[in-house]
């Protein structure tokens, strides 16, 4: 099946570190599903999610977390990623506000 090929291939950028391309392969894979909350699908999103946080787009993995647990609402791995985002957006506005600070 080309959405679980794709994912495959999206797994193997990711241990690349080619964050963008494993994004891309895990979009096409997300496309061809009929269902954005099969298994499948929710893996691939919270893979995507895991590829949006290494490459520190910590409000893209807020939004796309707060959506993966609309549709699975235990989904332990999405709850993890949005509260290392949200600590990260917090930790990066008390930087930012202590460098704008006389």
């Amino acid at each position: 099946e080309f959405a679980l090929r794709m994912k495959e291939q999206g797994n193997v950028f990711y241990r690349e570190k080619k964050y963008d391309d494993a994004l891309c392969c895990w979009g096409s894979a997300l496309g061809a599903l009929p269902d954005r909350t099969s298994p499948l699908a929710i893996t691939i999103r919270s893979n995507s999610i895991m590829a949006y946080l290494a490459s520190d787009l910590y409000e893209r993995v807020v939004k796309e977390s707060t959506l993966l647990l609309e549709d699975d609402p235990r989904h332990a791995k999405s709850l993890a990623r949005r509260g290392t985002a949200r600590e990260k957006l917090a930790s990066n506005r008390g930087s930012s506000a202590s460098f704008q600070q006389r």
